[in-house]
């Protein structure tokens, strides 16, 4: 298992690599430059200007020359500055993550206390007018689009009826209050985000895990079990669901970069001040320092994830062994 892992990890480096490359040369394909938006609303502004400008950030020398000058202040654990404020990338990273890991912790809480009852239950009664029932509400809500949805649960709940506030983070003057009110000011702000952003998750972990029970039920191991004797519930909850769980740990395993970057169009809808706005701020802004910070760090968080799923495939399955070949 160490020589699987030291060969894993050694092998995501280039990976890594490559993936930076590649979202640097492509983010610069796209039309228009940082400089653009502060030079395209000030009529006033020379030619000279804008390429003092473009000199100031390094934007007049070739492609890869800017690679390798990122490159270099990567490797000594600098992001740089953003082009719109030059503050340091990662103290604005590192400002934004609790605000988007705490949202994407309780949507991800919420949909494994949802799934996975949800589909050891359709599994057992598969066929079942509760099992066709729930899969046909489990499939709209995985076809229904997130900003959709989030359009609508504010007009209704936020506007109509005024349960939950419609956007921010903060009420107004909210400093001022006890701490205890506070955090449940937060929990309002967040609790329709957090909702949303779960139930299409909750569609996609049940499906996968009602079929993954139905799968091995049909086991002969399974049918062993119940010949002896043994109560269902202890075949279905300790037999069946741990084999089980395998294609939820892939799930699981994907949904580490999701903790920090699947939220960006919730985090837009409802104006909170996590990362996945200030991605969208940066694309829209052409920040490139913040763009490629933001990439790195998705990157990373991805391959980590399937690194971590692998392993735990081996703690979950004890037939799975990981041998360098």
């Amino acid at each position: 298992m160490t020589r699987y892992l030291i060969h894993r990890v050694m092998g995501l480096i280039p990976v890594l690599i490559g993936i930076t490359l590649i979202s640097f040369f492509v983010m610069h394909l796209a039309p228009g430059k940082p400089t653009d938006v502060v030079t395209d609303l000030n009529v006033k502004v020379s030619l000279e200007a804008r390429a003092r400008l473009n000199q100031l950030y390094g934007l007049d020398d070739p492609l890869p020359v800017q690679y390798s000058r990122w490159v270099r202040r990567l490797a000594r654990g600098d992001f740089g500055a953003s082009f719109h404020d030059g503050r340091p990338v990662a103290t604005k990273i590192t400002e934004r993550i609790p605000v988007t890991l705490g949202i994407n912790l309780c949507a991800l809480l919420l949909t494994l206390l949802v799934a996975i009852p949800l589909g050891v239950a359709t599994a057992a009664r598969a066929g079942s007018r509760l099992d066709r029932g729930v899969t046909t509400l489990l499939l709209i809500a995985f076809s229904a689009p997130t900003f959709w949805l989030a359009l609508l649960a504010l007009g209704w709940f936020g506007v109509e009826l005024r349960w939950v506030p419609v956007s921010g983070l903060h009420a107004l003057l909210a400093d001022r209050w006890p701490a205890w009110r506070q955090w449940l000011d937060v929990g309002r702000h967040l609790a329709l985000p957090v909702l949303i952003l779960a139930i299409g998750d909750i569609a996609v972990y049940a499906r996968y895990l009602r079929s993954s029970v139905v799968d091995v039920l049909q086991h002969d191991y399974i049918r062993t079990a119940r010949a002896n004797g043994l109560p269902p519930r202890r075949v279905l909850y300790r037999h069946a669901l741990r084999n089980a769980l395998l294609p939820l740990i892939t799930l699981l395993g994907f949904a580490l970069p999701a903790l920090l970057g699947g939220s960006v169009i919730l985090e837009s809808v409802f104006g909170i001040p996590g990362l996945g706005r200030l991605f969208y701020e940066a694309v829209m802004g052409r920040d490139y320092p913040v763009i490629m910070g933001l990439v790195v760090m998705g990157a990373g968080l991805t391959l980590a994830g399937n690194l971590l799923a692998d392993l735990a495939y081996a703690m979950a399955d004890p037939r799975v062994r990981y041998e360098r070949s």
